[in-house]
């Protein structure tokens, strides 16, 4: 198992990256949840509106808002984002896990997120003429 993330580093940094990004919502709830670090769990919470909120708003004719689809959002993006980092990787001819494998792997991993939400709301608005957001 070991070999296996060494061989594919960039995007296994790429989907912790993500994993890391995701946690930090829920760390923003719990500590929301205990009254402790008011300002600070609200800015973890924040991170919900970069990730999958866009998403949500530019389907919300198809799906409700109050759902469980942000579940099923967060893992179509780890899938992307593991996906995304494999196709990298195989693109740039990566071989190890440097410390500049691991610093591109913080920027590179919201890439096909933004894609995402950038096309769906795109093709809602422009192609099917549906309202996107409230």
């Amino acid at each position: 198992m070991r070999k296996l993330l060494i061989k594919y580093s960039l995007a296994t940094w790429m989907g912790i990256g993500y994993l890391i990004f995701i946690a930090v919502f829920f760390i923003g709830t719990i500590l929301n949840s205990f009254g402790i670090f008011g300002e600070l769990g609200d800015a973890f919470r924040m991170a919900f509106f970069l990730w999958p909120y866009p998403l949500i708003l530019a389907l919300q004719t198809w799906i409700s808002t109050a759902s469980n689809f942000w579940f099923a959002a967060d893992l179509l993006g780890f899938g992307m984002v593991i996906i995304f980092g494999l196709y990298l990787q195989q693109l740039l001819k990566i071989s190890n896990g440097s410390f500049y494998t691991r610093a591109w792997s913080v920027l590179l991993f919201p890439i096909p997120l933004i894609l995402l939400q950038v096309f769906v709301a795109l093709f809602v608005s422009v192609i099917l003429g549906l309202p996107v957001g409230e």
